[in-house]
Formats: C-alpha cells, structure tokens, sequence
C-alpha cells in the first residue's frame, strides 16, 4: 500500500517536472 502511494507520488512529481519543461 505504502509503496503504491510512493510510485503514484513520483509519477506525480515527473509529470509537474515535464510540464514544467515543456
């Protein structure tokens, strides 16, 4: 469960990053 919401946050914090990028 932990490791589900760690992923979903790092799949979060590229997604910002890439936005970011663009």
């Amino acid at each position: 469960m932990f490791k589900l919401i760690v992923i979903k946050f790092q799949m979060l914090f590229i997604g910002y990053n890439y936005c970011a990028g663009q």
